[in-house]
């Protein structure tokens, strides 16, 4: 069963990023509410040979890794499809447009880039999202839902 709870008032992130109210607590994930700020998701796909997808991924982990501990960093993780050889998976989720612009300009990105620049990519398909709403999957009797029965700003 997914318990919702509310915790004590957030903290401070930077200037344009910053918790005003209660955080949400579900099932062990913290969603505040916010203001000036928007949960900024990046997905999508990059297509590689599958023996450079890989190789990139193998060299990439240590990148991703120090991208986690970036301000605002939730999840950062690029990954194989096990079912499509050469596809990998994009997932990025900043806690606002202030963290992503910092990642942007910083060193793991531009490492990044410089590390999949070494490889072929075959085609791309990554798209940025800014999150207005974000809720549990589950009810509180298990059953999972599609609409937002339990919404907090996201």
């Amino acid at each position: 069963m997914l318990a919702a709870t509310l915790a004590a008032p957030g903290k401070a992130v930077n200037s344009d990023c910053f918790y005003t109210g209660p955080l949400l607590v579900l099932d062990r994930l913290l969603i505040p509410n916010r203001e000036n700020a928007m949960t900024i998701l990046i997905n999508g796909i990059v297509q590689f040979s599958p023996a450079d997808a890989e190789a990139a991924m193998v060299e990439a982990a240590q990148l991703m890794a120090d991208t986690r501990d970036q301000q605002g960093c939730r999840h950062y993780v690029w990954s194989i499809d096990p079912a499509r050889p050469g596809t990998v998976y994009v997932y990025e989720n900043w806690e606002c447009e202030a963290d992503l612009a910092a990642h942007l300009a910083g060193p793991f990105y531009s490492g990044m880039l410089q590390l999949l620049g070494k490889y072929e990519m075959l085609g791309t398909d990554i798209l940025k999202y800014e999150t207005a709403k974000a809720g549990p999957i589950y009810d509180e009797t298990g059953v999972p839902r599609a609409d937002f029965f339990a919404t907090v700003d996201a």
